[in-house]
């Protein structure tokens, strides 16, 4: 790994650790990726491990869009399909996470749309919401489904489960 690679690495553990201050820490359960800049996948977050206790780029795996772990240390989460559909979805797409902070999986469960109520909100237009039966996204129809939720958007509410959010950068 060069070091331009592992110091990106390393601000997606620092931005694990704040999504954990933010109140997005589930147990082990969030995990947040960044498209890789060789076009061999994502670097995904290893599954066994807290948002706030990821540390560096050691605590990241590469993993293809196929679901194959391709190097780095640790498990890859089962929800991988999130990740490589929206990548493969969205060329201007960088990073994706995706948690389940409380208020984002209450707000999910509403059936309609939600309206911006602070100038923050205005940033996001429009907030879909995804409806899966599916506790856990596992396979690529699943996480082709959730992509076309998404839309043009940066963000997509999970009924009754969570959120999935992304950027063009860190």
């Amino acid at each position: 790994m060069d070091s331009e690679l592992t110091e990106q690495l390393d601000k997606l553990a620092k931005a694990c650790r704040i999504l954990e201050m933010e109140g997005h820490g589930d147990m082990t359960l969030g995990h947040l990726s960044m498209r890789d800049p060789l076009g061999r996948g994502f670097w995904l977050k290893r599954n066994a491990f807290g948002l706030g206790e990821i540390e560096s780029y050691r605590d990241f795996v590469l993993v293809d869009h196929e679901g194959q772990k391709l190097m780095g240390e640790g498990g890859r989460h089962s929800e991988w399909p999130i990740h490589s559909q929206i990548y493969l979805a969205r060329q201007d797409i960088w990073v994706v996470a995706h948690t389940h902070p409380p208020h984002a999986s209450v707000l999910s469960a509403f059936a309609t749309p939600l309206q911006p109520f602070t100038l923050d909100a205005d940033y996001f237009d429009h907030v879909p919401c995804h409806r899966d039966e599916s506790a856990l996204l596992k396979t690529k129809d699943q996480g082709l489904a959730l992509s076309k939720s998404l839309g043009p958007h940066f963000a997509v509410l999970m009924a009754n489960h969570g959120v999935t959010f992304c950027g063009s950068s860190i």
